[in-house]
Formats: structure tokens, C-alpha cells, sequence
């Protein structure tokens, strides 16, 4: 293994939650499409997490997502008369892209949950 040079950061010292929310999702949505996943399926990814990521504040952080931003855009949704099958594909597809921040190390086992 080779030694680190002193004064220069790895991925593990890297601030990850200063980084804006819609470069993860463009990130995520790139990753899916290299995935060859159908235009369809990328598509529904950008809606449903385009929708997610424009109820957090302007320039919004990954600091910014926790179970509360989460489930304050589901509880709104609802109120704004969202159907059962509406908003289970949100949490369904929000759960996707945390899942995928887990995996690429953005984000740790707690905010997963």
C-alpha cells in the first residue's frame, strides 16, 4: 500500500455532505443510465427524485436530507392529496437513492434508515 503524501485528503476525509443534493442526482441518474437501464426507468427516477429535491431549500446540501426533510415531503404530499400508490412510489424511489448514496459512501448506515 502506499503511503499517503502528507497535506493531501483521501475520499474519507472529504466533507461528502457539503455536497449539493442535485449533483447526486445527476451523479445517480448517470449511474443509471451506464446501467442500461431504459430511458422509461431513468425518466421515472428524475420525476419522482426531481420532486424530492426541489421541496429542499434552493442549493440544498446532502446535510440537508434526514428522516425529517423525508418524511415532511411525504406527510405533504399526502396532504396535498397524493394517492397510497403515489406515495409509496416516492418512498420506494427516495429509498433507491439512499441506498446508492450508501453504496457509493456518501452517506452512513444511520440516514439509511
Amino acid at each position: 500500500m502506499m503511503a499517503k503524501r502528507p497535506g493531501r485528503r483521501g475520499w474519507h476525509d472529504v466533507d461528502k455532505t457539503d455536497i449539493r443534493v442535485s449533483e447526486l442526482l445527476q451523479q445517480f441518474l448517470m449511474q443509471q443510465e451506464d446501467r442500461n437501464h431504459s430511458p422509461k426507468t431513468v425518466r421515472w427516477y428524475s420525476d419522482m427524485l426531481g420532486r424530492f429535491v426541489t421541496s429542499l431549500p434552493t442549493e440544498a446540501r446532502l446535510r440537508d436530507i434526514d428522516a425529517a426533510s423525508i418524511r415532511v415531503y411525504l406527510h405533504n404530499n399526502r396532504q396535498n392529496g397524493a394517492s397510497k400508490f403515489t406515495l409509496h412510489a416516492y418512498a420506494r424511489t427516495l429509498k433507491t437513492f439512499l441506498r446508492w448514496l450508501l453504496r457509493e459512501g456518501y452517506v452512513d448506515e444511520e440516514l439509511h434508515r
